[in-house]
């Protein structure tokens, strides 16, 4: 049904799809729904008809006459481990042992299932392209938070590595993303043929501006001091911001992953690129090791209750609330409690404001906190 395409070429020469034709119970029905006058439009305003996730805005087109919400909704049915026709593993998508609801009995229950895994949609590349596009972006826009509080010789040095950074990982960005297109020679197409609304070429255009500024800020070297230096930093955060941000309206459209609808991903995915950032900069440039251990401390406190909300919040709908629960359980749980938490946002916290500040201990706490953006991104993705 994913690859169905409503037999264009059956419809565009005047016959029906192949379904229709074979159906032997007349049971599928196709037409032009803008035409009162056609069967199944006609259907459609005399018949009681439901459809699958209105809630989605996308306009769904297929209606099912007298349908059933549990036969539409695979969440609307009870999922059991034991069923009348054998038992399948457990998965992420099952409570704990011993908390299933109750059955009620009449209730409709789920007689067959099997243990089967859809392939992801996204995988690495994904998670890999929003790591490496938050520290391209973060270390423009730390130097551009330090600015008003710190001299400009230790934000002029921040930016000196930030240019080349921030190109660096634009470069691997980019790579990602056309690696991960289906047809990767076609990728020039969302420039030269843009449709505007979607987030995907707004976000290559975006990217592609930032390029820009950043080479130009890389070749110049302006200080913050001159008037160009401090156009091409602000340019820099602005578009940088962009840059880190974008990707949660792009995923906000993929109306069939109810967990990336949240309104705060946009946010997040902001702090995630000042962590990210800081941390990179703290790595390279110890020169400014109090002002980036102090910064990265105030991002990360600022950035670990998105992660928890995102994982622990009250969710829209089911199945955004299936797709948290999967994060905490198994070795994802521990992925997410001892590592994405744990160990790289809490630990690096505590390293930073108990121990002496020295680059040993700074710089542990920077890669545990590139590593915590890191398995975030992995885990919130394949959710």
């Amino acid at each position: 049904a994913t690859k169905c395409n409503y037999c264009a070429h059956r419809v565009d020469a005047g016959r029906e799809p192949a379904c229709v034709v074979v159906c032997p119970t007349d049971a599928i029905i196709s037409g032009d729904l803008s035409d009162p006058k056609s069967r199944i439009a006609r259907l459609v305003a005399s018949e009681p008809t439901m459809v699958r996730k209105p809630e989605k805005g996308t306009g769904p087109r297929i209606h099912y006459i007298e349908g059933h919400r549990e036969a539409l909704d695979p969440l609307a049915s009870h999922r059991s481990v034991r069923t009348l026709w054998g038992e399948r593993p457990r998965d992420g998508t099952d409570p704990a042992p011993g908390k299933e609801l109750p059955y009620e009995r009449g209730a409709p229950r789920r007689t067959y299932d099997i243990h089967q895994r859809h392939a992801l949609s996204w995988g690495w590349k994904v998670s890999a392209y929003l790591w490496t596009k938050s520290i391209a972006a973060g270390v423009v826009m730390v130097p551009a938070l330090l600015a008003p509080f710190e001299r400009t010789s230790l934000v002029d040095g921040a930016l000196s590595y930030g240019w080349s950074i921030a190109l660096i990982f634009l470069a691997l960005t980019g790579v990602l993303l056309v690696a991960d297109l289906k047809r990767p020679e076609r990728f020039l197409w969302v420039l030269l043929r843009p449709q505007w609304s979607s987030w995907l070429v707004r976000g290559a255009y975006g990217i592609s501006l930032y390029s820009l500024v950043a080479v130009v800020g890389w070749w110049r070297e302006d200080s913050v001091d001159s008037l160009v230096g401090t156009v091409t930093l602000g340019l820099g955060a602005v578009l940088g911001t962009f840059v880190a941000v974008y990707t949660g309206w792009l995923f906000g459209q993929a109306k069939g992953r109810d967990l990336w609808q949240s309104a705060f991903s946009p946010v997040h995915l902001g702090f995630q690129a000042i962590v990210a950032g800081t941390a990179v900069l703290l790595l390279v440039n110890p020169e400014a090791l109090s002002a980036l251990s102090g910064l990265l401390v105030v991002a990360l406190i600022f950035e670990l209750p998105f992660v928890l909300l995102e994982v622990f919040g009250k969710h829209s709908t089911e199945a955004a609330a299936v797709a948290a629960r999967s994060m905490t359980l198994g070795s994802r749980g521990w992925w997410l409690g001892a590592g994405a938490i744990g160990a790289c946002r809490i630990l690096p916290i505590l390293i930073i404001l108990g121990l002496p500040a020295s680059g040993l201990t700074h710089g542990i706490s920077a890669l545990l906190a590139l590593l915590g953006v890191a398995i975030w991104e992995h885990l919130w993705v394949e959710a």
